[in-house]
């Protein structure tokens, strides 16, 4: 047994040994969890959010009530609170809980206001690309469909995502503390923006519509490879359009999302001995489920997996450099108490 010391806070005792300081991350890089730049960047994209709304004369926002309200907490927290009322790693967990809510609905609207710009579907040329590969989505279909109990396995995996999302960063807070929860954010965030704005250059009906046939695809459940195709084929008519944040999917095929996600949080359940098995488990499950629920082409989960890699490594690469930093005796910038 490890006893896990976290700093400002409570002491735990866990199966799982601390990872060594000179691999742990920086908890909020510019000294607002989960960095500054991050909150720069949402900030923006909200600006654009906003502007691309208010020009447009066939898309609005219906915004839900319990936003708002999250917004306002967050509000408070930020401008009506002296940064010492609250303990460091509280109000980290707070901040953090608020930016994953707002960087997913700023996203989501990007990603709905990218794809009403009726860019050609990319359908034929994903499929060429799974082709010159030697990719047979339709086999692997029909292999799994051979099994039931996969096949509700594999759904469960990819409709389990999102709610997945808060509890990982959860779990890595209380467990690791905020320099890795913080890790996390940075890691999701960055693959989310990316893949949202290489998606719009790549829109689709998806593979399910190319190649199952209508027995084949009840297999999976209602709405596999297809739940996307309402909004998206609402977004790319003439039609006046209102999102609504409750009832939004993700529309990006290329690259998948899903498989960016899966990559991160395995790697962000690195050093968890025996839990880091399952994390790679689930990780598998969800990127074997992508093409069947999803809808994707095989060539997706391949860009999304090169996404997540990428950031990573520059996540890595930066870490790097603040602790040559630290060890050149340049001082580290520390987050605000």
């Amino acid at each position: 047994m490890t006893t896990l010391p976290e700093s400002g806070r409570r002491t735990a005792t866990w199966k799982w040994a601390r990872p060594a300081a000179a691999h742990a991350p920086a908890a909020s890089p510019g000294g607002l969890f989960p960095g500054k730049w991050l909150w720069w960047t949402i900030t923006s994209v909200t600006v654009l959010d906003l502007t691309w709304l208010a020009l447009s004369d066939r898309l609005s926002l219906l915004i839900p009530p319990f936003l708002l309200l999250v917004v306002a907490a967050l509000l408070a927290l930020l401008i009506g609170l002296r940064p010492s009322s609250l303990k460091p790693w509280l109000r980290d967990a707070a901040i953090g809980s608020a930016f994953i809510l707002i960087s997913f609905a700023t996203l989501k609207i990007l990603d709905y206001l990218l794809m009403s710009t009726r860019l050609p579907l990319a359908d034929d040329l994903l499929d060429s690309w799974d082709r010159a590969l030697g990719f047979s989505w339709l086999a692997y279909a029909q292999t799994v469909a051979q099994h039931d109990w996969l096949a509700a396995l594999l759904r469960t995996a990819y409709l389990s995502l999102s709610q997945l999302t808060v509890v990982v960063f959860a779990v890595l807070f209380y467990l690791r503390g905020a320099g890795r929860a913080a890790e996390y954010v940075r890691l999701f965030f960055g693959c989310a923006t990316i893949s949202t704005v290489i998606g719009a250059f790549f829109p689709c009906i998806g593979v399910m519509v190319r190649y199952a046939s209508p027995e084949l695809a009840a297999v999976f459940g209602p709405g596999a490879g297809t739940y996307y195709l309402p909004p998206l084929e609402a977004l790319r008519s003439e039609l006046p359009y209102q999102f609504d944040l409750r009832t939004m999917p993700g529309l990006v095929e290329f690259p998948s999302f899903h498989t960016a996600s899966a990559v991160i949080m395995a790697y962000a359940f690195r050093d968890f001995g025996r839990v880091s098995w399952l994390a790679l488990l689930y990780a598998l499950l969800l990127i074997a489920s992508t093409p069947l629920i999803g809808g994707h082409y095989f060539v997706d989960l391949i860009a999304g997996a090169a996404v997540a890699v990428a950031m990573i490594l520059v996540e890595r690469a930066v870490h790097r450099g603040r602790q040559s930093g630290l060890a050149t005796g340049i001082p580290e910038r520390q987050p605000a108490e």
